[in-house]
């Protein structure tokens, strides 16, 4: 699918490292759920800019083309793995709860994340003996789901996504 040889990327193209760099002190789950998922929503539209012929025609429509209905889009045109495709589905969920309540109630997350092959691995342990688990579960999937992106992206493309950070 993809040349085996080893493609450098810099780390402020990164998306996986920007996130960490810039959500590692921060302590608002809130904060980090919704800045991953802005991340992951520009990925999925950058994956949706080199596959549709028309791809303004659900980038600009933003109410008919939710986060949601591009997520399913791209898996149902097997452009995502399911294990991706779970996770994003995941924190979209997590997003979902903070739209609607200020606080997630950390004992009916999951804490599970999925492989790319769909294999579940459990981060419940990792994440219970830090003081604010829920806090730890969203970093982590969300490091998960940019890294996986960007190595699906890198195979679909042969290019790495270039977030346009504005404050390198």
């Amino acid at each position: 699918m993809h040349n085996d040889t080893a493609q450098p990327i810099s780390n402020w193209n990164d998306p996986s490292f920007q996130y960490i760099v810039r959500m590692r002190h921060n302590d608002d789950a809130l904060g980090l759920t919704v800045k991953g998922h802005l991340i992951i929503e520009y990925l999925l539209n950058e994956i949706i800019k080199h596959q549709c012929k028309a791809p303004s025609k659900i980038l600009e429509d933003h109410r008919t083309y939710t986060f949601a209905v591009k997520l399913q889009l791209l898996y149902a045109m097997k452009l995502m793995p399911e294990g991706l495709y779970r996770n994003v589905q995941t924190l979209n969920s997590i997003r979902n709860q903070y739209a609607h309540n200020l606080d997630v109630n950390a004992n009916k997350l999951s804490y599970d994340i999925r492989k790319d092959d769909n294999q579940i691995i459990s981060c419940r342990a990792h994440c219970r003996k830090r003081r604010y688990p829920e806090r730890e579960f969203i970093k982590l999937l969300v490091s998960s789901c940019l890294t996986s992106l960007r190595n699906h992206f890198y195979a679909l493309f042969h290019e790495f996504p270039v977030i346009p950070f504005s404050d390198k």
